[in-house]
């Protein structure tokens, strides 16, 4: 085999070896939030849903729940209508944390919706939503659009 074809050969494995990683990496194949994680989540979710802010209230950490009726984001959460945990992207996950999406809907249709990175974690063996970081990472990911519900138009061309 020629050094040239050699050298081909080797990049491309390099390639696709760091391909694999990133997509390891970016939750692929990776670790999904326990039963316990998802049950908690799913149960505050669903009390957004049904208006029932004290269940929500008591699905956040014990720390944060005092300042849960004073937050800027409250009339976003409020106005949820449902919600679907999507557990493919999955991260941060270990025993006592994990980061999941879910989508809340504002509409029946659900075709206006926002999508949040729910930061769960574990205190006293029992699961919380961790408000403030879930709070936080948006803002950090989204800027000005955080805490915003869109409508996806389809159109025909």
């Amino acid at each position: 085999m020629s050094t040239l074809t050699s050298r081909k050969l080797w990049r491309i494995a390099a390639v696709f070896s760091l391909m694999a990683v990133l997509l390891i990496s970016a939750g692929c194949g990776g670790k999904k939030a326990s039963a316990e994680a998802n049950a908690l989540l799913s149960k505050a979710l669903q009390s957004l849903a049904d208006k029932d802010f004290m269940t929500f209230q008591a699905c956040v950490t014990p720390s944060q729940q005092a300042n849960l009726p004073n937050l800027p984001e409250g009339p976003f959460f409020a106005a949820a209508s449902g919600y679907g945990i999507d557990n493919e992207f999955d991260t941060n996950v270990t025993a006592t944390t994990a980061s999941v999406m879910a989508d809340l809907y504002f509409s029946p249709d659900k075709k206006e919706f926002s999508t949040i990175n729910w930061a769960l974690r574990q205190e006293g063996g029992k699961w919380y939503i961790d408000l403030d970081e879930t709070i936080r990472g948006e803002k950090a990911r989204n800027g000005a659009n955080a805490f915003q519900s869109w409508i996806i138009k389809v159109q025909k061309r």
